[in-house]
C-alpha cells in the first residue's frame, strides 16, 4: 500500500497547470509564518530557496511540496489535500491575481497509514525517462539499482531547476537535479523508485553552536587561506552569469559536523544566474574541516563564508 502525505484536488491541479504556463516550473511551501499562516504558498521554482530544515512531503501535479520543519512537527500526523477556493490569498503566492487561493485540508492518518509512512524513504518520480538527476553527497547516482536511504539519515534535500542542474551536471540533468546530503555520510545500501515521492528530512539531535561560542573554531585544513586557494581553483563561472555580466558575493552558510564534514549548505540570499548553485557545489565538495571544540570535545558549529564572483 502506498500512503501519500499530500494530494491535490482536480481543481487545484488544473490551476497549477495554468500557472505553469505563465510562470514556468513551480513549487509549494507551507510554513507557520506571519504572512501566510497555514496557507500553502506557490512560487516560481527558481524564486524560493529551500532550507535545510524544510521537509519535502511529495509532489502534486508534478510540483514539489515542502513544509517548514517546525510546522511539520505539528502536522506530521495528518494527511494533507491541497484544494482551490475563490478569494485572494497572500500577494506573494502566484495564484492570487487569478481570484483564487490554494487551501490545505487535513485529516488524521490511521495507525496503519502512519506505520507505513515511517518506512517511506524516497519514492521516485513517475517516469524514469523524465525524472531528476539524483546526487548524493556530491556524487551522481544512477536511477536504476540505486540504494535506499533511510529518512533518519537524510540531512538536507535541495532541488535544482533544469537550467541550473544542466550547468553543473550536463545534459544528464536536463530535467533538474535533487541534491541529497546525508548525516555524517552514512553507508548507502539501496534507493527504491516508485510512482510517488515522499522524502522526510530528519534532524540531528546534537546542538549546533555559533562559531563565536566555541573554545576552538572550526577551520579548513591549513587555514582559511588554503580554503580560498581551493575556491579559486575549483569555482567555475556559470556561462549564464557570464552572458548576463553578473558578479557579486554569495554568502554560503553551513554546519561543520563533529567529524569535519559539511552539512546544511545553503545561501542566505540568492543572486541568480547559477552563481548560488556553483557556490553551494564548491563548498559542499571541499575536504573535511577540522571541527570546532567545546570543553575538549568536537561539536557541530554554524559557519558562513563569502564566495566572490568577479568578471575580468
Amino acid at each position: 500500500m502506498t500512503v501519500d502525505r499530500v494530494s491535490v484536488t482536480q481543481a487545484a491541479a488544473d490551476m497549477i497547470k495554468k500557472l505553469e504556463t505563465i510562470h514556468g516550473p513551480l513549487l509549494f511551501h507551507q510554513s507557520g509564518g506571519c504572512c501566510d499562516g497555514s496557507s500553502p504558498m506557490c512560487y516560481p521554482r527558481d524564486d524560493f530557496k529551500i532550507g535545510g530544515n524544510d521537509v519535502y512531503l511529495g509532489s502534486i501535479a508534478d510540483t514539489p511540496f515542502y513544509m517548514s520543519g517546525s510546522q511539520f512537527e505539528y502536522w506530521k500526523h495528518t494527511k494533507l489535500t491541497i484544494d482551490l477556493v475563490k478569494g485572494r490569498g497572500s500577494g506573494f503566492s502566484v495564484e492570487s491575481p487569478e481570484g483564487y487561493r490554494f487551501l490545505t485540508r487535513s485529516e488524521l492518518f490511521t495507525d496503519e497509514d502512519y506505520k507505513e509512512l515511517e518506512n517511506v524513504i524516497i519514492r521516485g518520480v513517475p517516469s524514469l525517462e523524465k525524472q531528476s538527476l539524483i546526487v548524493i553527497n556530491g556524487k551522481v547516482n544512477s536511477h536504476i539499482g540505486m540504494s535506499q536511504i533511510l529518512a533518519k539519515n537524510i540531512e538536507t534535500v535541495n532541488v535544482l531547476s533544469a537550467a541550473s542542474a544542466t550547468e553543473l551536471y550536463g545534459t544528464e540533468a536536463k530535467h533538474g537535479a535533487i541534491l541529497i546530503t546525508t548525516k555524517n555520510n552514512p553507508v548507502i545500501t539501496e534507493i527504491h523508485l516508485e510512482p510517488k515521492e515522499v522524502v522526510t528530512v530528519g534532524y540531528q539531535q546534537d546542538p549546533v553552536y555559533d562559531y563565536t561560542s566555541t573554545d576552538e573554531q572550526p577551520t579548513y585544513p591549513g587555514g582559511i587561506d588554503k580554503f580560498r586557494d581551493y575556491l579559486a581553483k575549483t569555482v567555475k563561472y556559470p556561462s549564464t552569469a557570464v552572458k548576463a555580466k553578473l558578479s557579486g558575493t554569495v554568502y554560503v552558510n553551513f554546519i561543520v559536523e563533529k567529524d569535519g564534514s559539511l552539512s546544511d549548505v545553503n545561501v542566505a540570499r540568492k543572486i541568480g544566474s547559477g552563481l548560488d548553485d556553483e557556490a553551494i557545489r564548491v563548498v559542499r565538495g571541499s575536504k573535511k574541516w577540522v571541527p570546532g571544540i567545546v570543553k575538549g570535545k568536537p561539536v557541530r558549529v554554524k559557519f558562513s563564508i563569502p564566495v566572490k564572483f568577479a568578471l575580468r
